[in-house]
């Protein structure tokens, strides 16, 4: 006569908290991964605007002036590159700190050129020698100008294209997301590379101004107006 056996009471506590612990390890992964995500963003946050502190405390000894400009405020060498590279020498920044946490690429050494390859972020075009300049020079400087947008996450688009522009924080052309440090130090993280208002210098303040395209901004208080070359925001990742 044969003698089929139940499970017990403890068996199935078993069997059941085994389930519990297995499902508690599938679900959190997307939780798992957007707090990854959060994390790494407040990072670059956090690294855009120690970029910036440094700026303000190399210019500390140069009349108030950012790398890249003399005491006189006269130009020395305005490429990304070179002002990101004062700030290497100097130890204002680490190489590490100069590339987000989005994305892996080759530090810088030191006693060897900088190159695009070896950072992350775009800087304010302030190149005098270029008639788009206007008056962005004016704010490569301490001036704590709350509307005047200094360094930003870069266009990764393949071409550039600044009507299509994307960042290390997206996948698809025309999905710009990242972060923006103002002359401030107050850091924005955007979903779109058009920003609300702005203002360089003495210009006007503008409007629906994208970091990556020169002269597009409208007037805040006359809408029919457009900005002059130079006189609104425009990011640039390499050269000048």
């Amino acid at each position: 006569m044969s003698c089929q056996r139940g499970f017990t009471l403890l068996e199935l506590a078993v069997v059941m908290v085994t389930v519990l612990i297995l499902v508690g390890l599938i679900i959190p992964i997307p939780a798992m991964n957007c707090s990854i995500c959060t994390v790494r963003r407040v990072e670059n946050i956090n690294r855009v605007r120690g970029i910036h502190q440094s700026l303000v405390l190399w210019s500390a000894d140069n009349n108030g002036f950012y790398p890249g400009l003399n005491t006189n405020g006269q130009p020395v060498d305005l490429t990304v590159e070179a002002r990101f590279q004062v700030l290497l020498e100097g130890n204002y920044v680490t190489p590490m700190y100069i590339i987000s946490p989005a994305e892996t690429l080759a530090e810088w050494q030191p006693d060897t050129p900088l190159t695009a390859a070896n950072y992350s972020y775009a800087m304010l075009h302030v190149n005098p020698e270029d008639e788009r300049v206007g008056q962005r020079i004016n704010e490569w400087r301490d001036t704590a100008n709350s509307l005047a947008a200094i360094l930003s996450d870069r266009n990764i688009h393949a071409d550039g294209d600044p009507n299509a522009a994307q960042s290390v924080w997206t996948t698809n052309p025309g999905e710009w997301r990242g972060a923006v440090v103002w002359n401030d130090n107050h850091v924005d993280h955007l979903e779109t590379s058009v920003l609300d208002q702005t203002q360089y210098g003495q210009s006007a303040a503008f409007t629906t101004d994208s970091l990556f395209l020169d002269g597009d901004a409208v007037e805040v208080s006359d809408p029919t107006k457009r900005a002059a070359a130079g006189d609104d925001a425009l990011m640039i990742h390499s050269g000048q």
